[in-house]
């Protein structure tokens, strides 16, 4: 069995509230625990966007205090329903922090980690904005292979209510991205697994640690699916990655 160089896990659209014994925070828990003992060791875990249900920095300060023990290894990027100055203050360093933006960049193991900040206030839909994507532009380098993080998938996934607050400026993202090194882009948002493409990139979305949407709902609807995480790996250049749902049922 080859080797693998780099594997990252993505959890996302936890939508924690304040009371820690509810039942969001025990499927994300059981995840945590789930995802530990499957895979016997990972390099990052990538939050990817509503860490909160509907922001409350109380919320921040207990899944900190939760993932203490994954602080190294953890990379935060923002959703429609974070706060951005909450979450910001509370995950300050797992940031590079832009002027008004969350962002974060770093190189592993021949990779370039990129988290990108999909969020306007007040709104459920993305957006970059011109200032992150000239940003984006700089941050990728000619020759190594880079993974994008962020929120908003720029697909639509066939559930118009989830399609209409996707990304907004896809095509300026695409222009960004075109004949780059990019081996894939992991969103989250609509609550399932998806797979599609951005030109010639693969775009994955990734289900909810909390609740599933049922996919290609003309109105929006949950599905009886278990939370899961996915798994991204890099071997020699060569990307895997799948969904692992929990193996344990939810009472």
């Amino acid at each position: 069995m080859a080797r693998v160089s780099l594997r990252i896990v993505q959890l996302s659209d936890l939508h924690l509230r304040p009371r820690v014994d509810d039942r969001r925070w025990e499927t994300f828990e059981r995840l945590l625990a789930e995802l530990s003992a499957q895979l016997g060791g990972f390099d990052r875990i990538v939050l990817t966007g509503d860490l909160a249900a509907h922001g409350e920095r109380s919320v921040y300060e207990s899944l900190r205090a939760r993932v203490a023990a994954y602080l190294p290894q953890l990379r935060v990027v923002s959703g429609n329903h974070d706060t951005r100055h909450h979450l910001r203050g509370v995950f300050e360093d797992r940031f590079v922090l832009g002027p008004s933006t969350l962002n974060f960049v770093e190189d592993l193991k021949g990779v370039r980690l990129i988290g990108l900040d999909s969020t306007q206030p007040f709104r459920v839909g993305g957006t970059l904005g011109k200032t992150q994507l000239d940003w984006l532009a700089g941050m990728l380098p000619v020759a190594t292979p880079s993974l994008i993080f962020l929120h908003h998938p720029p697909l639509a996934v066939g559930s118009w209510w989830l399609d209409k607050d996707r990304l907004r400026d896809r095509m300026a993202l695409a222009r960004v991205l075109q004949d780059q090194n990019v081996l894939g882009i992991f969103c989250g948002h609509v609550h399932q697994e998806f797979e599609g493409r951005l030109g010639a990139i693969p775009v994955w979305t990734t289900p909810s640690t909390a609740y599933q949407f049922k996919p290609r709902s003309l109105i929006p609807r949950t599905e009886a699916k278990e939370p899961g995480f996915r798994v991204i790996e890099v071997h020699d250049g060569l990307l895997h990655t799948q969904v692992i749902r929990s193996a344990n049922p939810s009472s």
